[in-house]
C-alpha cells in the first residue's frame, strides 16, 4: 500500500532533463522561474518580456559561454541579490 501512495505524489519523481542546446536550457531556466519564483510583481517584471527580449539572442548551436552570458544578464534585470547564476 505504500509504494501505491509514494507514487501518487504530486511532483513527478523523475523530471526529464532538457536537451543539451542552449534554447531548450534557456526555456527550461524561463519555466523554472515562472514556477518557482515570486516576486516578478514586486520587482515589476515580466517574465514574457525576458523571454521575448532574450530568446532570440540563443540558437540551438550557441555555446554554453554565450548561454551564459544571456542568463546572466537577463537574471541582472530582476536586481534581486538572491537570485545569481554560478
Amino acid at each position: 500500500l505504500w509504494v501505491v501512495l509514494a507514487g501518487t505524489a504530486c511532483e513527478p519523481l523523475f523530471v526529464k532533463e532538457p536537451a543539451g542546446n542552449a534554447q531548450a536550457v534557456f526555456e527550461q531556466v524561463i519555466r523554472e522561474f515562472d514556477r518557482f519564483y515570486g516576486p516578478f510583481a514586486e520587482r515589476n517584471v515580466n517574465l514574457q518580456q525576458l523571454r521575448d527580449t532574450y530568446a532570440p539572442r540563443l540558437t540551438p548551436q550557441s555555446t554554453d559561454e554565450q548561454l551564459y552570458a544571456v542568463l546572466t544578464e537577463m537574471l541582472a534585470t530582476l536586481d534581486d541579490g538572491h537570485v545569481q547564476l554560478t
